[in-house]
């Protein structure tokens, strides 16, 4: 509701006069749909073309997020696909801004290096805790 609606209200309500604006607004009709997050449509992107990016061996050869942002750039340029990111370490310094129709595959090694880095974590916890379990309650006071 407009300041000038707000305002005017009472006293049309008052005389029983039907404010103009009153209806709620129809919601737009989407002539393109998109997909997003849960929508059951979505382009078809084997169809579409498909860019890497990679420390080496890629189309795109980079380990920042300017080769990450040069490959969406391009790809979206050629109307849209994917940007593949192959296996490395990238040193991001700012943001990759996504383009329409443009969507970016990791790789998935990500899982594998979690599991391994809590496999660590779990090994550097138990390890000491069984010496320490070990050692006589009176040998540890002792020293």
């Amino acid at each position: 509701m407009r300041r000038r609606q707000f305002l005017t209200a009472p006293l049309a309500l008052a005389a029983g006069i039907r404010l103009q604006g009153d209806e709620k607004p129809k919601a737009l009709e989407v002539t393109d749909p998109r997909a997003t997050s849960g929508d059951p449509v979505e382009p078809n992107w084997e169809s579409g073309n498909t860019v890497t990016v990679g420390p080496h061996r890629a189309d795109m050869v980079g380990s920042d997020q300017k080769a990450i942002q040069a490959a969406v750039d391009y790809v979206a340029r050629l109307g849209g696909g994917t940007v593949r990111i192959l296996p490395g370490t990238y040193r991001m310094r700012n943001a990759v801004y996504l383009r329409s129709r443009v969507r970016i595959v990791g790789n998935g090694l990500w899982i594998a290096c979690a599991a391994l880095l809590a496999l660590a974590a779990v090994a550097a916890c138990l390890i000491p805790a069984r010496r320490a379990a070990r050692v006589g309650p009176m040998v540890a006071v002792r020293y």
